[in-house]
């Protein structure tokens, strides 16, 4: 397992849980009614890869996510 890290506490964690398949979990701050909630899953996916190639893909994700 790894996780990368935003300045602004968004972060995104690559899970092997058997071989050639992760998971990818983006969490983060968000605001619902005006209510900030803390450390929510933002987007949670599946790959089938090789974990090199999922890390790739986390940061990528990571980068293109916008609060």
């Amino acid at each position: 397992r790894v996780t990368f890290w935003k300045e602004n506490g968004t972060h995104i964690t690559v899970f092997e849980f058997k071989d050639n398949r992760s998971a990818l979990i983006l969490e983060g701050n968000i605001r619902y009614n005006d209510v900030l909630l803390k450390n929510v899953i933002i987007s949670y996916k599946e790959e089938e890869d090789d974990f090199d190639n999922c890390v790739l893909n986390a940061l990528k994700i990571l980068n293109e996510y916008n609060e």
